[in-house]
């Protein structure tokens, strides 16, 4: 089994790259937030192999705790691994321990797949196992979605792409100004994403 890969970038897509690792390409679906990577780039991936009848597909993430959670939450019943990607593409790791620290199932549901139902039962399944990772970080107890979540949600809903809208995020989180004003952030994100 496959656990890690490191090497350069030969290809990037919104869902996956491909890794020259020792002469070998290596295809790795990835969080959006790791595709801001150019051909060329260096990387590293903490891997989870998903091994099926058909098909064998590598996981890519930036951390051991996040290739943890990722099976974590493929662990529950009826969640497959594309599901499992979407929510780490949608939510900051903080963001999703959070949520299911405070019950709070809604945003789950940005992702596509994921209904109420789907998400309640993500969260009451994962509550318990988060536990651990939970008391590791400080997570955010306020109810609801983080301005960042919705954020990212209203772009989905204008077409962007999720690695468009991963780099803009970043690029958001990272400047010095007022960060609780969804109506402000999403003008500044489609400022930015027009320019490319």
């Amino acid at each position: 089994m496959i656990a890690y890969v490191q090497g350069r970038v030969v290809y990037v897509d919104d869902e996956s790259v491909v890794v020259n690792a020792g002469g070998v390409g290596w295809h790795v679906m990835a969080p959006a937030s790791l595709l801001n990577c150019q051909e060329g780039d260096e990387v590293e991936f903490f891997v989870s192999t998903v091994v099926k009848e058909d098909s064998i597909t590598l996981y890519g993430f930036q951390s051991l705790e996040h290739r943890r959670v990722f099976d974590m939450i493929r662990s529950v019943s009826g969640i497959g691994p594309k599901t499992a990607l979407g929510l780490l593409s949608a939510l900051e790791l903080d963001d999703l321990l959070g949520a299911v620290a405070d019950n709070a199932w809604q945003p789950l549901t940005q992702v596509s797949g994921v209904g109420r139902k789907t998400a309640q039962r993500i969260v009451l399944e994962l509550k318990e196992k988060f536990q651990g990772l939970a008391l590791q970080r400080p997570v955010a107890t306020t109810k609801g979605p983080p301005v960042f979540a919705e954020l990212k949600a209203a772009l989905r809903s204008l077409g962007y792409k999720d690695r468009e809208i991963a780099a803009v995020v970043q690029q958001l989180q990272q400047e010095p100004t007022e960060k609780s004003d969804l109506t402000r952030l999403l003008q500044q994100a489609i400022r930015e994403l027009s320019k490319g």
